[in-house]
């Protein structure tokens, strides 16, 4: 648990800290370009832990808490600034400029989500084609007709190639309760054939969003059967005389037609004795198990110390023609970069115009742990899928700044609108009145998604 919880914040310090120096370092770059003096460059809240003037004045630091920073920049309104140096204020600034300065932060998150898109598909994303895997009886895709083994081709006309697209051609219908148009082709015919996927009923749980899985839409993967395979020493399988080969016909009388069912027996069984029902050498024996138990994701689960068998020819040949790499040259990956940034975009906006309206639920919203537990996940699975995660959350973070709530970025942008239109700035008072609402509301919205956080461990 230690383990995983240290990996998981370790991830989410870079990721953040990348995310929020970008973010910051487009206010400084437009604000220095504007003739805009710049006091105080921070990546971090709180106390400092590094820092450094430099010749031209401005302080740059890393501060102990990484979660957010600020570009501090000569204002008449937060001190007494010299006669010499009023044309360098902010807020002596035309509201142009200004805006163009707000503006700079949330562009930088978009740039930054297309420059790591861009360099995410020249490396190339390891990827399997969409094939489906046993499908729920009862469930939605089973009731459109979808069959296991059949592979997706399109969703609403849209195609796609593997299933990071699925998800988010899926994602984009959350809430919906019309129909979804899916093609696919059947593992015995070469025909592509359209069914319709009836969404009236479709829930999805906000404690474990799985998108896919709450329409029935299982990922393919090998079926092994129940055969044990490596032992590990002085885990609870060979402390009870479990052997590599013994085929598991049944535990605590639940009969184990495969792996996964052995899985998720023993997963749910922590620290408890089971009995294990096995054929050895065409010989059937009972045998005591004492399973012990891991700490995952803060969630306590049974554990063995066996792996599971080895691929079947059959299987390994199957994942090799599923298997591909999405890869695109140095040019066309940043029409790749821009189309992905654009579809996270507006994804992220429909998500958040389908929460106002009710049609989906607010506790699907993830805070600072759930952001911690996915860029752990991403990262340990890769550098190129971290990159993906790393694009992801700066289009969202670029979004929530942009949102009209005073503190943030889309607060200032909104005043400074009115501005335009009015010919003059809205008064003090009422700015500073903007400012406490905007920071109760940050704050509720930070309590709860932390909640939601909470309430999914």
């Amino acid at each position: 648990m230690i383990g995983s919880f240290l990996w998981n914040a370790a991830s989410f310090v870079v990721a953040l800290g990348v995310l929020v120096t970008i973010h910051e370092f487009g206010h400084f770059w437009v604000a220095r370009k504007l003739g805009v003096k710049v006091l105080r460059f921070s990546v971090g809240f709180g106390k400092a832990l590094w820092s450094r003037t430099a010749k031209d004045g401005t302080e740059y630091i890393i501060a102990a808490i990484p979660l957010g920073g600020y570009v501090k920049m000569l204002d008449e309104r937060e001190g007494e600034v010299a006669e010499h140096e009023k044309h360098l204020a902010f807020n002596r600034q035309k509201v142009m400029s200004r805006i163009a300065i707000v503006l700079a932060g949330p562009a930088a998150n978009f740039l930054l989500a297309i420059f790591v898109y861009w360099w995410m598909y020249v490396i190339g994303v390891p990827a399997l084609k969409p094939y489906l895997g046993e499908i729920p009886v009862s469930s939605i895709a089973a009731e459109a007709g979808i069959e296991s083994g059949d592979l997706i081709i399109a969703i609403d006309n849209r195609e796609v190639g593997n299933f990071r697209e699925v998800s988010l051609a899926v994602a984009r219908r959350m809430g919906e309760k019309s129909t979804l148009s899916m093609k696919v082709r059947h593992s015995s015919e070469t025909i592509v054939r359209e069914f319709k996927l009836d969404l009236t009923d479709w829930q999805l749980d906000s404690k474990q969003p799985d998108v896919l899985g709450s329409l029935g839409l299982v990922r393919w993967q090998p079926n092994f059967p129940p055969i044990l395979g490596e032992i590990l020493p002085n885990e609870a399988a060979s402390r009870s005389g479990l052997q590599t080969g013994d085929v598991i016909n049944s535990i605590d009388g639940q009969v184990t037609s495969s792996w996964i069912d052995v899985v998720q027996l023993i997963s749910k069984s922590p620290d408890s004795e089971l009995t294990f029902n096995i054929n050895r050498n065409e010989q059937i024996n009972n045998i005591k198990v004492r399973v012990s138990s891991r700490e995952v994701d803060g969630k306590k689960l049974g554990f063995l110390g066996v792996s599971r068998p080895e691929l079947s020819e059959e299987h390994r040949k199957m994942i090799e023609s599923m298997a591909y790499r999405q890869q695109f040259s140095f040019f066309s990956a940043i029409g790749q970069g821009i189309d992905k940034t654009w579809e996270i975009t507006l994804l992220t906006f429909r998500f958040i115009g389908k929460i106002f309206t009710g049609e989906v639920s607010p506790k699907n919203l993830g805070g600072p742990i759930t952001i911690a537990q996915g860029a752990g996940a991403y990262a340990s699975y890769g550098f190129v899928f971290f990159l993906n995660f790393l694009g992801m959350i700066s289009v969202n973070l670029g979004i929530i700044n942009l949102l009209p709530i005073p503190v943030l970025d889309g607060g200032h942008l909104f005043y400074y609108l009115v501005e335009l239109v009015r010919g003059k700035p809205l008064s003090e008072s009422f700015q500073e009145v903007g400012y406490r609402v905007g920071m109760v509301l940050v704050l509720s919205l930070m309590v709860f998604t932390i909640f939601n956080d909470i309430s999914r461990l």
